[in-house]
């Protein structure tokens, strides 16, 4: 399900192909609410995403010794950098259990990295234990609405 999906890949470093395949596996998911991007926008981003870098090297002269030290710089350029800004969070809405007719909404923060002109993604979705946890309650309280009279106990199942 559509759950078991997100939270599995959660924090999953992938490749861009495996990212923009994800993207595309799960579009209907993405939300585009409040001016979060749309799975279009994702899809997008993820298929065409070029990181340019402006590269230099740093280097400092100790006159006491003569020692010299050399230091790599590579840092996004500012065209990179608003780019991603517009990609910082999406939105996704699915249901937490399988079956169920509501789903919620959660927030994912979307990383990315570049090494070697490669680029690498991955999301971290936002407290989903807050969403878990507000399902169950809406889902057990849809069951003691149904059932009036019988008790609903909450505990961990044990097998003899």
């Amino acid at each position: 399900n559509e759950w078991t999906a997100w939270t599995e890949n959660n924090r999953k470093v992938m490749s861009q192909v495996e990212f923009a395949y994800f993207i595309e596996e799960h579009e209907d998911d993405i939300s585009a609410v409040d001016g979060y991007p749309s799975s279009l926008d994702m899809m997008k981003m993820a298929t065409e995403f070029e990181a340019r870098q402006d590269q230099g090297i740093k280097s400092a002269v100790r006159l006491q010794n003569g020692g010299v030290e050399l230091a790599y710089v590579s840092n996004d350029d500012a065209q990179t950098i608003e780019k991603m800004r517009l990609f910082e969070k999406f939105k996704i809405g699915i249901p937490v259990f399988r079956g169920a007719t509501d789903g919620c909404l959660l927030d994912a923060r979307l990383r990315y990295r570049t090494h070697q002109g490669k680029a690498t993604f991955w999301y971290e979705l936002v407290r989903p234990d807050r969403a878990h946890e507000m399902a169950a309650q809406t889902m057990i309280k849809t069951i003691r609405d149904g059932l009036k009279e019988v008790p609903v106990l909450m505990g961990t199942c044990v097998s003899a």
